[in-house]
């Protein structure tokens, strides 16, 4: 049970920052509020938490760097936008500050994650 609500607060963490990260490209209705803000880094820590407590420990290692791998990814598509947005080849549909919050705890929290050093990590 708590692998199933670990994964579902990973999931919907990452979606929290997904949305922030496309909301400017006009794609989705850009997240209005201060709750996804704290929702994204959140349920991220969360979820990764209560998977971490309920796996193998030679697994831990394994979702630290996937978990981070995601996270990274994230930052490097806010990366790209805020590129695409300063450079004017698209205009911003709304706030740009969501990129650089984003842009910035992925690459804090997505970098920790990929620089664990272990035999396990693929």
């Amino acid at each position: 049970m708590m692998l199933a609500i670990g994964l579902l607060f990973l999931v919907l963490g990452l979606v929290c920052g997904t949305t922030m990260v496309i909301g400017p490209l006009g794609l989705m209705h850009a997240p209005d509020g201060f709750a996804i803000y704290l929702l994204f880094p959140g349920l991220c820590i969360l979820g990764f938490l209560f998977l971490a407590m309920n796996v193998r420990s030679e697994m831990v290692a394994k979702l630290t760097y996937l978990t981070g791998a995601a996270l990274l990814a994230l930052a490097v598509l806010a990366a790209v936008l805020l590129v695409v947005f300063a450079t004017g080849m698209k205009t911003a549909e709304g706030a740009m500050w969501p990129l650089w919050y984003a842009l910035a705890l992925g690459t804090i929290f997505g970098g920790a994650g990929m620089s664990l050093k272990s035999s396990q990590t693929p």
